[in-house]
């Protein structure tokens, strides 16, 4: 233990890692111990920093966790679990694929700090992550076991209200950039996921629309010729008592207003009966 601290820190890697990929920052680990140091009031007498790494972790990620353990730096103890390969099966395409999930971190890191709570090791824990599936964990330390319990993670809701309720003091990290974020290339670097960009959607170029060919103008209607006057139909001087309308040999049926024809006792279409009294003709 350094001196007489009595005071844990235990840092979710993945919240941390994927927190500064959403916020587009840098976090200097050196600074972030320093600076939790000061608000707890002391130095930490263990520091872990737990997470999940692939079975070929690149350079970059090699030198981080190196970084993270050397004593001249931020010191942690650093715990990686490896990836555990998740078979998912697509019906609608009726496919497998293939996913590399993130394992028994979560319950890493419940397992560490129950341990050093029934040991007796430590007052206080101050835990950096923001999975609310810690609460269970986090209130038999605080309640059965009397310790004090600091969370620290980002305003943003990635912090579980179920940990802030818990919780003695809640810290936000990005309240606190300009202490605690990495200027330039230092000794403590942080490892930065990479951010998912999206690719824009190419716009498709319309197809343009084939112009019309304009129809030639219809030939003009003759003009109407005059009818002889003997063919001319006067009703005043006609005898005929018979209208000549062929619409008076029909009937309309007030149903559906199908014209029937005057012999049809019901209408064709619906089967409604014929009116009995005809309207009497102008």
């Amino acid at each position: 233990m350094e001196g007489t601290s009595r005071t844990l820190l235990v840092v979710d890697g993945a919240y941390v890692l994927a927190s500064c990929a959403r916020y587009r920052k840098k976090l200097d680990m050196g600074k972030l111990v320093r600076e939790l140091g000061n608000v707890v009031g002391g130095e930490f007498y263990e520091r872990w920093f737990i997470n999940s790494i692939p079975d070929n972790p690149s350079s970059q990620q090699t030198s981080f966790y190196n970084m993270l353990r050397q004593a001249g730096g931020p010191h942690f103890r650093v715990k990686l679990m490896p990836l555990k390969r998740h078979t998912s099966h697509c019906y609608k395409c009726n496919s497998n694929n293939e996913l590399k999930v993130q394992k028994g971190v979560d319950v890493s890191i419940a397992t560490l700090m129950l341990k050093h709570a029934f040991m007796d090791l430590c007052d206080e824990i101050v835990l950096v992550a923001g999975d609310g599936d810690f609460q269970d964990a986090v209130s038999i330390i605080k309640d059965e076991r009397r310790k004090r319990l600091t969370m620290v993670g980002f305003s943003d809701g990635s912090l579980s209200l179920d940990l802030q309720q818990v919780a003695n003091k809640v810290i936000f990290l990005d309240k606190m950039w300009s202490q605690i974020e990495l200027v330039g290339e230092s000794p403590a670097n942080m490892y930065r996921q990479p951010v998912p960009v999206s690719t824009p959607t190419p716009t498709p170029t319309p197809t343009p629309t084939p112009t019309p060919t304009p129809s030639p103008a219809p030939s003009p209607l003759p003009s109407p010729q005059p009818l002889p006057a003997s063919t001319v139909h006067n009703p005043k001087k006609s005898n005929n008592t018979t209208p000549n309308n062929p619409t008076k040999s029909k009937w309309v049926c007030s149903a559906c207003t199908f014209e029937n024809h005057a012999s049809s006792p019901r209408c064709t279409l619906c089967s409604t009966l014929k009116p009995t009294t005809t309207p009497t003709p102008t």
